[in-house]
């Protein structure tokens, strides 16, 4: 088989680098084409162009270098992730020169944070796209895209699996949260706050709200995170509202390191974790988030449970990016 081309970041936990890394592992013959080039080096004027119009300033030759790599590789398939930049005038060429290109589209593109007027021109001209949000299909349709697929997130075995599981604790923990502070995440764990529920967030800017400065716990790394969440008795497991989720990387990480979850209930989750008590617990409302979380923290056995339930449901049965890569390239 001829090799993939996987348009990407190319930084650890980033999807790309995770495929890439996919293809290796099973022998097939792959490059990364860093999708960081088409950023360029003057990160002001960069930054500028980004708040003004979401637009990479080397788009362009970053674009000439995709097709100048298609034309020697003759790639199997190309596959970009995410907002990749590659402009309609890219796909069209790749289209008239015979080599399939696809989109691993893990953001909402039309959330306002990441929303893109080249990338909505070019989804069109994708031979599919896959999404790891199903509520985005009817705007994908509308936009004149005829092929896409509901396509979840997944595991790397390499990355994600339970490190230094403890022996079943004796006394509650405290329940964790590994991921980036923004308003609606505060607003999602205050009531935990008030009502005197031990916490402990990892990630970017939590120190930034004063409700939750003092549980702010710093960045962690991917050795951080699997100890944190292979050792919690409650992964809090949120989804992004704005980018219209139904799961996120994280809940396939947490599975990965058998946390006891403690998700949003949203059809994905359910479909995606499990049957409520047995393999992860949701919650709706305020109420019913303090409500579990306290239980969990309370039973720390039967949450162990529950949290080996989950890694035996998701991490042990075909939901790695190794999987995910065949799916895209035996549709091609």
């Amino acid at each position: 088989m001829n090799p993939i081309l996987i348009i990407g970041v190319d930084q650890p936990g980033h999807v790309g680098r995770f495929l890439y890394e996919a293809a290796l592992s099973r022998g097939l013959s792959v490059e990364l084409v860093d999708t960081s080039l088409a950023m360029g080096s003057r990160r002001y004027f960069q930054s500028l162009a980004w708040r003004a119009a979401r637009y990479p300033l080397r788009i362009k030759k970053f674009g000439d270098l995709v097709l100048q790599r298609a034309e020697e590789l003759r790639p199997h398939l190309i596959i970009s992730t995410g907002l990749a930049p590659l402009t309609k005038r890219v796909l069209v060429n790749l289209r008239k020169s015979g080599v399939p290109a696809v989109n691993y589209s893990t953001d909402d593109p039309w959330n306002p944070a990441h929303r893109s007027h080249w990338f909505l021109a070019a989804a069109p001209y994708y031979s599919k796209i896959y999404s790891t949000r199903r509520s985005v299909f009817p705007d994908f349709q509308r936009l004149g895209v005829s092929h896409f697929q509901w396509l979840p997130f997944a595991i790397s075995p390499d990355h994600h699996y339970p490190e230094g599981k403890h022996s079943p604790p004796t006394a509650p923990s405290s329940l964790s949260f590994v991921g980036g502070a923004d308003r609606e995440r505060v607003n999602i764990l205050k009531p935990l706050i008030r009502a005197g529920i031990p916490i402990d967030l990892w990630g970017g800017y939590w120190e930034r709200y004063k409700a939750t400065r003092p549980f702010s716990r710093g960045m962690a790394s991917m050795s951080d995170v699997r100890k944190i969440l292979s050792n919690t008795t409650c992964a809090l497991t949120l989804v992004r509202r704005a980018n219209r989720d139904g799961h996120a990387m994280r809940s396939f990480e947490v599975a990965a390191m058998a946390s006891p979850a403690l998700a949003e209930r949203t059809e994905e989750h359910l479909e995606l974790l499990g049957e409520e008590g047995i393999s992860a617990l949701y919650f709706d409302t305020p109420s019913e988030l303090v409500s579990k979380a306290r239980w969990m923290l309370d039973n720390p056995l039967d949450s162990i449970r529950i949290g080996t339930q989950l890694h035996s449901r998701l991490a042990l049965s075909g939901n790695t990016y190794a999987d995910r890569l065949f799916t895209m390239i035996c549709d091609f």
